[in-house]
């Protein structure tokens, strides 16, 4: 089967209720197809891609097609974020990535906790990183 080479997604949208996420995918040789999922389905979909993808990605290598990821503690390349507040005892805000340790690697997951002072301790250090990289011309 040839490889399906994804030309854009000009559609990705969720429902005025928030119970649906619909996203359109067109494909290089001009199909489009479009995937409609309820939002309490997202993760579980989510997941299952997820673990599919690194059992492809694993078949591969096995085959010599794609290389060997990198080591495990090698930094990762994000690919999205998002920073939501946690409603807790404890005020704190989760960080949730996705991000691939390879150019050609499955997409991964990861997400940590943090609370107020480390938000802002963070926040801080992002923004000096930013100077930084702006004064490097990246």
């Amino acid at each position: 089967m040839a490889r399906m080479q994804v030309s854009e997604i000009p559609k990705g949208t969720s429902s005025p209720d928030g119970t649906k996420i619909t996203v359109e995918i067109k494909l290089v040789s001009g199909v489009t197809h479009t995937l409609v999922v309820a939002y309490r389905e997202l993760e579980t979909l989510t997941n299952a891609l997820l673990q599919l993808a690194q059992q492809a990605y694993d078949r591969q290598v096995a085959a010599g097609i794609l290389p060997q990821l990198v080591a495990p503690n090698a930094p990762v390349n994000t690919t999205s974020f998002r920073v939501m507040r946690e409603e807790s005892q404890i005020p704190a805000a989760i960080v949730q990535i996705l991000y691939r340790a390879a150019a050609n690697a499955p997409l991964g997951t990861g997400a940590f906790r943090v609370d107020g002072n480390q938000t802002e301790e963070l926040g801080r250090a992002l923004l000096q990183m930013t100077e930084q990289l702006r004064q490097q011309g990246a």
